[in-house]
């Protein structure tokens, strides 16, 4: 009988010892004023980032190649900082790289060019969305690029002599879209959203170059434009992470969940040891009387 008793204390001793334990180890590892501080930091330094593709897109839409160098400049020292402090998906980090390195080689080449413009654009709309995850400029484009499929489909459905130019002509605006959301896209969303309608993208332009051979075929294109609006629309209808304006930050916990385990344990062993108190108190050595 006193080994029932005893075990529940024993428990209870050390759930009691281990949630203390725990507490001060969280509150070691990340105190609340170092957690704040981490997320300002973080916060201070992607609007600093955005800031800067901002300037970086506006010195691209005038022109400034001299203002344009000194901001792609920026973005190369911030981008290090920001892939330790800010979440975001491996391939989305890859393609902001591939954009400010084909902006920095188009300056460093000295050819009059507008292609670092279309480089700008692309970063500024990810610096964007990553600052605003949940309503960045880049979700405009839902609306835009589903214009485009729509336009394929009227364009299907002219005169064969006016279709192949007209559905082209709609497929390369939807891919030159496409090129430009790709970065935020990549960031916030799963990597086989873009990979999707990427290939939806190439095997209706299959389709549509081969023409309206038969019924059959007809069926195909109308199915494959079908497919290629819900791949847009999945693009950007996937919730990010976040769903309130503020950067894709870790944000700090508020509390540790293993100390209030132990600590509820150790409530219910007390618990169970007073019982067996209390019963061991009433009979000592466990003989109940005979009825």
């Amino acid at each position: 009988m006193r080994t029932r008793i005893a075990i529940p204390i024993l428990l209870c001793i050390a759930m009691l010892l281990g949630s203390v334990s725990a507490t001060w180890a969280y509150a070691g590892e990340q105190p609340l004023g170092a957690r704040q501080a981490q997320a300002a930091d973080a916060e201070e330094l992607m609007r600093r980032f955005e800031e800067a593709a901002l300037s970086l897109y506006k010195a691209s839409y005038a022109d400034n190649r001299q203002a344009g160098y000194k901001y792609v400049q920026q973005l190369e020292r911030l981008v290090p900082q920001l892939e330790t402090g800010i979440e975001g998906r491996p391939a989305g980090w890859a393609k902001l790289q591939q954009s400010i390195r084909a902006v920095s080689d188009e300056l460093l080449s000295k050819k009059q060019s507008s292609a670092w413009m279309e480089a700008s654009a692309r970063i500024h709309l990810t610096a964007d969305a990553m600052l605003r995850p949940a309503s960045g400029l880049w979700m405009q484009y839902e609306r835009v690029m589903l214009e485009d499929v729509s336009r394929v489909r009227k364009a299907w459905k002219r005169p064969y002599e006016e279709r192949a130019n007209a559905a082209r002509a709609a497929m390369d605006n939807l891919s030159a879209h496409l090129a430009l959301v790709e970065g935020p896209a990549f960031m916030l969303r799963p990597e086989g959203r873009a990979a999707e309608l990427q290939e939806r993208i190439r095997y209706t332009n299959v389709l549509l170059s081969a023409g309206p051979k038969d019924q059959a075929q007809a069926g195909r294109v109308d199915e494959a434009l079908t497919q290629l609006g819900a791949a847009v629309s999945r693009l950007f209808t996937d919730k990010p992470q976040a769903v309130v304006e503020e950067p894709a930050l870790a944000p700090p916990a508020s509390a540790n969940p293993v100390s209030w385990t132990l600590l509820l344990g150790a409530i219910i062993m007390a618990v169970l040891a007073y019982k067996s108190w209390r019963k061991y108190k009433q009979q000592p050595y466990g003989i109940k009387p005979l009825p």
